[in-house]
C-alpha cells in the first residue's frame, strides 16, 4: 500500500455519502489496514462489525466500511469505487477465493462496466504479479497528474 493509493482512496472515500459521515473514528489514512495475505484479508472481512469508514487493502484494492457495524464494502480498484460488496455471505459460501481472484484479475473495463464477475479468477499468486503491474500504472498516471495523487 503506497501513499499515493492510500491519498486516492481516502479521496474517493471522502466522495461517497456514507463514508464522509465517519466521525468515530474519523475517515483518514489511520482507517486502513494492509493485508498481507488473503487469509488476513478473509479473517477480517468475515470478523463483522466494523465501524463506518474501516478499511482494508490486499494488493491494489481497497474495501472501505459502508455501514456502521455492517457489511457493505465499497470496492476500489483501477483508481476508481466500482461495487459494494458483502463479504459475510460470500465468505460463508465459500466464494472468497473465486471473488477475489476475479476482482483481481478484473481489467478497468470490466470494472467500470461491472462485468468484473465474468473475469477468470486467478490464482492468488499470479494475481500478485498483476497487481503490481496495475500498483505501477497507477503510480504513473498519478505521477503524470491523470490521477489525483
Amino acid at each position: 500500500m503506497t501513499a499515493l493509493q492510500v491519498a486516492a482512496w481516502l479521496e474517493i472515500g471522502r466522495a461517497n455519502p456514507w463514508i464522509r459521515e465517519a466521525w468515530d473514528p474519523p475517515f483518514t489514512e489511520a482507517s486502513f489496514h494492509e493485508c498481507e495475505s488473503a487469509d488476513e484479508l478473509r479473517g477480517k472481512l468475515a470478523h463483522g462489525n466494523w465501524c463506518l469508514g474501516q478499511a482494508f487493502t490486499f494488493r491494489d484494492v481497497a474495501f472501505i466500511q459502508q455501514v456502521d457495524g455492517g457489511d457493505e464494502w465499497l470496492t476500489i480498484r483501477h483508481g476508481f469505487a466500482f461495487e459494494s460488496i458483502s463479504w459475510e455471505v460470500i465468505i460463508r459460501r465459500g466464494g472468497f477465493e473465486v471473488t477475489l481472484g476475479r476482482l483481481l484479475a478484473a481489467t478497468a473495463e470490466q470494472c467500470r462496466s461491472l462485468d468484473w464477475t465474468d473475469a477468470e479468477p486467478v490464482p492468488l499468486r499470479e494475481a500478485d504479479r498483476i497487481a503490481q503491474a496495475a500498483m505501477d500504472v497507477i503510480d504513473r498516471a498519478v505521477t503524470e497528474g491523470k490521477l489525483p495523487g
